[in-house]
């Protein structure tokens, strides 16, 4: 006898084609089986959804929660042994701009050409100019969904 009721009316469908999903691009899965992956972000629950969507696409993932992290693992690694460097900018100790210049300044034989892809919510004309000047190769707005994540690192996976 107390409150409020509220009725909501969806005018939904049921898809009943068995191709129709796989066609959408939204529901669309790359392969990225092999792709070695370093995430690096200070929120907790960000780096625990993006290292799963990262690992349902095939991916090996290693973590990192600060800029410092990030250069200490990709400079202890094998040559070679990341192919993409997925990085937040605003982070704590040392920002994902710091974190991407030092990595490019690194005396390695791949620290010229690691893809460094910037995950930001400020994906402003500004923001974007600064991740090219640090040397990041593309930035990824935040929020993204699975396909935008795996269109980030497709394509730009090299190897020697």
């Amino acid at each position: 006898g107390v409150g409020t009721t509220f009725t909501v009316t969806l005018p939904l469908r049921r898809d009943t084609g068995t191709d129709a999903a796989a066609d959408r691009p939204e529901t669309r899965r790359e392969n990225l089986q092999g792709v070695s992956v370093l995430l690096v972000d200070d929120n907790a629950l960000n780096l625990e959804i993006t290292e799963f969507l990262l690992k349902q696409a095939g991916c090996t993932v290693r973590t990192a929660v600060n800029g410092r992290e990030e250069v200490e693992i990709f400079g202890q690694s094998e040559p070679f042994g990341f192919d993409v460097i997925l990085t937040d900018i605003m982070m704590p100790v040392l920002d994902g701009y710091a974190a991407a210049r030092q990595i490019r300044a690194l005396a390695r034989p791949d620290a010229g050409r690691v893809q460094i892809v910037a995950m930001t919510a400020g994906a402003l004309a500004d923001t974007i100019a600064k991740c090219r000047e640090a040397g990041m190769n593309a930035y990824l707005p935040k929020p993204f969904t699975a396909v935008q994540l795996a269109d980030a690192i497709v394509g730009r996976v090299t190897k020697p």
